[in-house]
C-alpha cells in the first residue's frame, strides 16, 4: 500500500464503488420483479445516501486501523465530526502524509451529494470529487 498524497483518493474510488454495488444488491425486492420504472423517488434517493455514507465511513475507520496494525511506523486518525462529516488521516513516524475529508451534502440536482475533499480544513462549498445518487434506466434510453 503507497503511503502519501493518493491514498485518501484511491481509497475513496474503491469506497464508492464498492458501495454501490452493496446497497444495489441489498434492496431486498424480489429478483422477479425486474421493471424498468420510473426514476427514484426523493426517498429512495435520500436512503441511499445515507447507507452509502455509512458505508463509506465505516470502510475508511476500518481500513485506516488495518494500515496502521500491518505497517510499522504509521499511525492513523479516523474522526467523526458529526453525523455527516468525517476526516481521515495517515501519519509516518509521526509526520503527516496523507488527509482528507467526506461528507454528506444536502441533494441538489446540481452537485452530488458524497463529497470528498483532499484539504480536511476546507469548508463545505470547496471539494475534489463528489458522487450523485444512482439513475434508474428507462426503456428509451
Amino acid at each position: 500500500m503507497r503511503v502519501g498524497t493518493g491514498w485518501c483518493e484511491q481509497e475513496g474510488v474503491l469506497a464508492a464503488a464498492v458501495l454501490v454495488s452493496a446497497f444495489w444488491l441489498r434492496r431486498r425486492q424480489p429478483a422477479i420483479r425486474c421493471t424498468l420504472g420510473g426514476p427514484f423517488t426523493d426517498q429512495e434517493k435520500d436512503d441511499f445516501l445515507e447507507q452509502a455514507f455509512e458505508f463509506i465511513a465505516s470502510f475508511f475507520e476500518g481500513s485506516l486501523a488495518e494500515l496502521e496494525e500491518r505497517t510499522r511506523g504509521i499511525s492513523t486518525k479516523f474522526r467523526r465530526i458529526e453525523a455527516n462529516h468525517f476526516t481521515a488521516a495517515i501519519y509516518h513516524n509521526g509526520a503527516a502524509k496523507s488527509q482528507c475529508k467526506i461528507w454528506l451534502a444536502a441533494r441538489d440536482r446540481f452537485t452530488g451529494n458524497i463529497h470528498y475533499s483532499s484539504d480536511p480544513s476546507t469548508r463545505d462549498n470547496s471539494y475534489n470529487e463528489s458522487m450523485n445518487p444512482p439513475v434508474r434506466p428507462s426503456m428509451n434510453q
